[in-house]
């Protein structure tokens, strides 16, 4: 083994053993077990980006494999302001619903549902969409949060309750 390949297996490990206990952390948490709204773990990936990328689709490969959850990723230049925040994460939740046409102007301010028109930034959307899928949990995960917002990230976790 290479010295230079040396740091690389230890990183690999130290990533593979911290997505599995977020993973165990996800799937075996209830709402009601913690008297909690919304049950929160916050991860921080530390300061090299360049390292966030591959940590993330680790944690959403092993997420994905409990059919009953839904993992999504934001970014801060995904999110300048609260509406776009939750246009980006709508849109990427329900993304694999095959009901959405993708064709669709990405743009358009009303979403059709079953019921009223809803807003493409109405978390009601988020809520409609997982009940119809019987998704449990909606996984949002701030890859580079130390760039996002204070006050927007504060609202996002008000909001989401």
């Amino acid at each position: 083994m290479s010295a230079s390949s040396r740091p690389q297996e230890v990183l690999s490990k130290v990533d593979a053993a911290t997505v599995e206990s977020i993973r165990t952390f996800v799937t075996s948490t209830s709402i009601g077990q913690l008297g909690l709204k919304l049950p929160t773990g916050l991860v921080i990936a530390g300061p090299s980006i360049a390292s966030h990328g591959q940590f993330f689709e680790n944690l959403a490969k092993a997420l994905a494999t409990d059919a009953r959850s839904t993992f999504v990723k934001l970014t801060s230049d995904e999110a300048t302001n609260l509406k776009n925040l939750l246009k980006t994460l709508i849109k990427k939740a329900t993304s694999r619903n095959p009901d959405l046409d993708e064709d669709e102007d990405e743009d358009r301010d009303l979403v059709r549902r079953k019921g009223p028109k809803l807003l493409n930034y109405d978390l009601q959307v988020l809520y409609n969409w997982s009940k119809e899928q019987s998704t449990d949990r909606v996984i949002v995960a701030f890859q580079d949060s130390e760039a996002f917002d204070g006050a927007l990230l504060a609202e996002t976790v008000e909001l989401l309750q």
